[in-house]
């Protein structure tokens, strides 16, 4: 019966379909880099094999979250919350690519509850102006989201590679694939609400850097007027 549950989960998980909008920044990266990345089509995609599918995936995911969690490193230091840059750091060191979905987990909830605390310091009116210094933090802190915005609006086509690739499994197949995939399974669920959060955070920290005149990167700007 439990096998039966997983295999009906991950069947559900392959068929959900991922909607353009989902991730937020359907021209981003031709806003940002200038380029954008060729989707995966099915008929390419079933020929990978899920396993190296899931690494490349959770590779670009990894390396787009490196860079959400140094933003948050250098904002909350910029903006008085020691604590919370320091748990941020160290959820940026214990990344890997070869993360399990209980690593990936914890990150995420890190990231949460630091992205919380720079929220509300963003909407506290009465926080002391910054610092030339804590200004300069907070600059770099909006570069690194700038940049883990673009790999999350990049993810999708590594998602539609990953699902496709597990298409062509049989249900028997997939229930045993279940534990070894699941990292790849619990980003290919997850990405599209946490990519918003990431393009929210990123207009968050535009609208308070503009409000407190600290200068907003151009990169950033062309970043922003994409989503």
């Amino acid at each position: 019966m439990k096998k039966q549950l997983v295999v009906v989960s991950l069947m559900a998980a392959i068929a959900s379909p991922i909607a353009a909008n989902a991730f937020g920044l359907s021209n981003l990266t031709d806003a940002v880099t200038g380029k954008k990345a060729d989707a995966a089509t099915p008929s390419t995609a079933q020929g990978v094999d899920p396993s190296v599918a899931q690494d490349q995936l959770v590779q670009a995911y990894v390396a787009a979250d490196k860079n959400v969690l140094q933003s948050q490193v250098q904002m909350a230091s910029a903006l008085g919350l020691k604590d919370e840059s320091a748990k941020a750091q160290a959820a940026a060191d214990a990344l890997s690519s070869g993360a399990t979905k209980g690593g990936l987990e914890d990150t995420q909830t890190t990231q949460s509850d630091v992205a919380k605390a720079i929220t509300a310091k963003f909407q506290d009116k009465d926080a002391p102006a910054l610092s030339d210094e804590a200004k300069k933090q907070f600059i770099s802190g909006m570069a690194y989201l700038a940049k883990g915005a673009i790999g999350y609006g990049l993810l999708k086509d590594n998602v539609s590679t990953f699902k496709n690739s597990m298409s062509a499994m049989s249900p028997v197949a997939l229930g045993m694939a279940s534990t070894k995939l699941g990292a790849g399974l619990y980003v290919a669920k997850t990405v599209p609400t946490n990519a918003k959060n990431v393009y929210d955070a990123l207009n968050g920290a535009v609208s308070f850097a503009k409000e407190r005149g600290i200068p907003v990167p151009s990169d950033v700007a062309s970043a922003t007027s994409a989503i």
